[in-house]
C-alpha cells in the first residue's frame, strides 16, 4: 500500500488589510465640522470680527481634524511614512489646487485702490479639487498594511484544578496540544 503524502502547513505570507475607512470617517467629520463653521458663521467670513465664535471654533477642529486625522490613523497603525506623506498630501494639494485654479482665472485689471474679488470661485474650486484628491489617494494608496499572520502556537501544557460542588472531591486535570 502506498504512503499517504504528507500535509504540510501552508508557508505564513503576508495579508494586506485595508483601513482606508477608518480614514475616510476621519475626513467625513472633519468636513463636517467645517461646513457646519461655514454655516454657523451666517455670511459673514470665518474668523472676521462679526463671526460668532462658535463657527471659528468649528472650523478650526474641522481643519485640524482634516490635517491630523489621517496621519494620526497611520500612526496608529505604526505607519509613520504613510502618517507622513498623508499628512504632505493633504497640505500640498490644496495648496496646488489652490494655485491651479487661481492661474486659471481670467480676471480684468483692477481700477486703482480696489481689490476684486475675481478668481475667489477659481481658487476655492482648486482647494477643494486638493482637499478631495488628498482624501481619495490617502484612503486607496496609503490605507492599506500588510499583516504577518501570527506563527502557530508551539507545544502547550496546562492544568486545571476541579472540586465538585460539595467540595468533597477534587482533581487536577492536565491537558496539552502538542
Amino acid at each position: 500500500m502506498p504512503a499517504a503524502p504528507q500535509v504540510r502547513e501552508p508557508a505564513a505570507s503576508p495579508e494586506r488589510r485595508w483601513y482606508g475607512g477608518e480614514t475616510l470617517l476621519s475626513d467625513v467629520a472633519s468636513l463636517a465640522l467645517v461646513f457646519g463653521g461655514l454655516k454657523a458663521a451666517d455670511g459673514n467670513g470665518i474668523y472676521d470680527s462679526g463671526t460668532p465664535a462658535a463657527a471659528n471654533a468649528l472650523t478650526t477642529l474641522g481643519l485640524v481634524g482634516y490635517a491630523a486625522g489621517a496621519p494620526a490613523l497611520h500612526l496608529i497603525h505604526e505607519r509613520p511614512l504613510p502618517a507622513l506623506g498623508s499628512f504632505g498630501l493633504r497640505v500640498g494639494l490644496p495648496v496646488l489646487g489652490g494655485v491651479l485654479g487661481s492661474a486659471l482665472a481670467q480676471c480684468p485689471p483692477p481700477p486703482p485702490q480696489e481689490y476684486g474679488s475675481c478668481g475667489t470661485g477659481e481658487l476655492v474650486l482648486g482647494v477643494s479639487a486638493g482637499v478631495l484628491a488628498a482624501i481619495v489617494v490617502d484612503a486607496t494608496v496609503l490605507g492599506w498594511k500588510t499583516e504577518k499572520p501570527e506563527p502557530p502556537a508551539g507545544p502547550r501544557v496546562g492544568f486545571a484544578p476541579v472540586i465538585s460542588n460539595d467540595g468533597k472531591r477534587a482533581e487536577l486535570h492536565v491537558y496539552g496540544s502538542f
